[in-house]
């Protein structure tokens, strides 16, 4: 009889997992395919203001609302990329791009607060929300933002990503 339940409860066990697997191999296929490519990612620019120059090249004028200039990750001071890291993703060296305790955290909060109060993402999943899925808050975004940080770690250096 113990052995009755006992492989009972295997199989049970070896089909939810199998359910599971079945389930996240469907999502991934289903969200890769509107996810960008690699390259379309290695491809994408800031965007920068209009630049007016006169004819001997002396710049006269940036007409636009963004700023922006890429810098080199040399080029960054330590203590900045030190902050940086300490305030918004201090696993960033040692995770592929999602860090689950940070997602389950931020999932238990809202569980028990009915709200969602922030966090959970990595520095990696907040470069493909803000760039690449948009800003929209629910959470087909957050799984694509999650299969896109694994995209992004595994094509893209982490140190691109500050």
């Amino acid at each position: 009889m113990i052995r009755f339940i006992n492989n009972f409860y295997f199989k049970a066990l070896l089909f939810i997992l199998a359910g599971v697997l079945l389930f996240i191999s469907s999502l991934n296929i289903y969200i890769s395919e509107k996810l960008p490519q690699a390259q379309e990612i290695r491809e994408i620019e800031l965007q920068v203001p209009l630049k007016v120059f006169t004819s001997d090249g002396k710049l006269i004028g940036e007409f636009g609302e963004k700023r922006r200039s890429a810098l080199k990750f040399e080029d960054i001071p330590p203590y900045f990329v030190k902050g940086v890291l300490a305030a918004e993703d201090d696993e960033f060296f040692s995770h592929s791009g999602v860090s689950y305790t940070g997602l389950i955290r931020s999932v238990f909060r809202l569980l028990v607060s009915g709200e969602v109060q922030g966090g959970g993402s990595t520095i990696t999943m907040q470069v493909a929300g803000n760039y690449l899925t948009g800003r929209d808050v629910n959470l087909f975004r957050k799984i694509k933002d999650i299969f896109l940080a694994y995209r992004l770690e595994k094509n893209l250096f982490q140190r691109r990503n500050i």
